[in-house]
């Protein structure tokens, strides 16, 4: 079986939740003997320009790049000129105000009528504002489509999808949607997304939680609906020269308690949250260390944070083996695969009990806490600081949780059967 991926950015040193669950389903597809070529930008990151402008950031070559069994081609691509997407950023925050959605309580079904009402006028705008646009990707793509059996693309609430299904679907392809959507998120609601679910073939989930709210939101009009989960690379966190006290040493951590928040540096990942929990223990000897993309370009001067951008690989799990827990307030999530590499150097974690994907992972009370608000992520900080017993325990169960349901291989057979099962209809 041939298949085409296509995703907006993709690298084997990108560590974004999102780049590495594409990077590792297709490699695993291709052990059980799939071939897999991947269509991608040149770009390796993002930055929010205004609230409906992302720029693009090309640093990648274009050209053809080999990644363990993976082609991998890139293209050049075309990002909305900042000025411009500050202008649509405003019509479409003046409507978005209008429907009164910024100010009330979230709710997916909300969203999604409000969404159904939108002039169409505000989709286009949201769509250009967001791209990616590659003109030369789309045009290598319709050009080898018909060398494929099965085109998955990936993922909201990115453009490049709405290009990517349109070549197949006119192709007559066999097209499985990678969303990673976040229900919760008023972002993720907009009937150009919709589209995406309704005219693939297949939608992949990571959760039941998103299964159920994806067939309770489109009911008839989207059918084949499909949890794969996410999974972890046992192996490379076991590897015996994981050391997280070359971590402290580097970074000058020896003494502290180190809380690590791994995640892109935005609102929504809950960053602020988990510095003013830290702010409000008011202990000099806790750190929250911070790994991860500065999408939002905000300072940080709190004397309690190293925020330490994008790490290599070898280097993150080192910061996983160095803290004494791990926390995300994350407000919204398809997944928190984050939560499944800090349990894999069974380490306890904290998460958002208002976030739906991340309540149906964690098990309060057994492999970590969930909180929801400031004063809880205080206090469950200090709780797990103090009792190392229970902290340990919750590491070891989620290290058990892991694996038993959560490792790549399981990933790629659930998805693998999928793509068999569209070819045979």
């Amino acid at each position: 079986m041939r298949c085409a991926h296509i995703f907006p950015l993709f690298g084997k040193e990108l560590i974004n939740g999102s780049e590495y669950y594409e990077l590792m389903l297709s490699s695993h597809l291709t052990k059980l003997g799939m071939e897999v070529d991947i269509y991608a930008t040149t770009s390796n990151s993002i930055q929010i320009k205004s609230a409906f402008c992302i720029a693009w950031k090309g640093h990648y070559r274009s050209g053809l790049e080999k990644i363990d069994n993976l082609n991998v081609y890139r293209y050049p691509t075309w990002t909305c000129p900042e000025k411009l997407g500050a202008v649509f950023s405003k019509l479409i925050v003046d409507r978005l105000n209008k429907e009164g959605v910024l100010s009330t309580k979230k709710s997916h079904k909300l969203y999604y009528e409000k969404a159904l009402e939108r002039p169409k006028i505000y989709d286009l705008l949201a769509r250009v504002g967001r791209g990616p646009y590659s003109r030369d990707l789309l045009k290598a793509l319709k050009a080898n489509i018909n060398k494929y059996d099965i085109v998955l693309t990936g993922f909201l609430p990115f453009s490049l999808s709405h290009q990517v299904i349109t070549i197949a679907k006119k192709a007559r392809k066999k097209v499985v949607l990678l969303p990673l959507f976040h229900p919760d998120d008023l972002y993720h609601h907009w009937n150009y997304l919709y589209r995406y679910f309704e005219k693939s073939d297949a939608v992949l989930t990571l959760t039941d939680h998103s299964q159920k709210i994806i067939r309770d939101l489109f009911s008839e009009k989207v059918k084949n609906v499909k949890t794969v989960g996410a999974g972890v690379d046992l192996k490379s966190f076991l590897d015996k020269g994981i050391s997280g006290s070359r971590f402290r040493a580097k970074y000058g951590l020896e003494s502290k308690k180190i809380v690590l928040f791994v995640g892109r540096k935005e609102k929504f990942k809950g960053y602020e949250t988990a510095i003013q929990a830290i702010k409000n223990i008011k202990n000099p000897d806790i750190k929250l260390v911070m790994i991860g993309s500065d999408a939002d370009k905000k300072p940080i001067n709190d004397d309690f944070v190293l925020y330490l951008n994008k790490l290599d690989r070898n280097e993150l799990i080192d910061g996983y083996d160095s803290c004494d827990l791990f926390i995300l307030p994350s407000e919204h999530e398809s997944f928190g695969m984050v939560f499944l590499e800090a349990w894999a150097r069974k380490k306890p974690v904290i998460g958002n009990g208002n976030c739906g994907p991340v309540t149906s992972l964690i098990d309060d009370g057994v492999n970590g806490l969930l909180c929801k608000n400031v004063d809880e992520f205080s206090q469950a900080i200090v709780k797990l600081l103090l009792n190392r017993d229970t902290a340990k325990k919750f590491g070891e169960n989620g290290f058990e949780k892991v694996n038993m349901e959560y490792t790549w291989d399981v990933v790629a057979r659930k998805t693998a059967d999928i793509y068999n099962g569209l070819l045979s209809e």
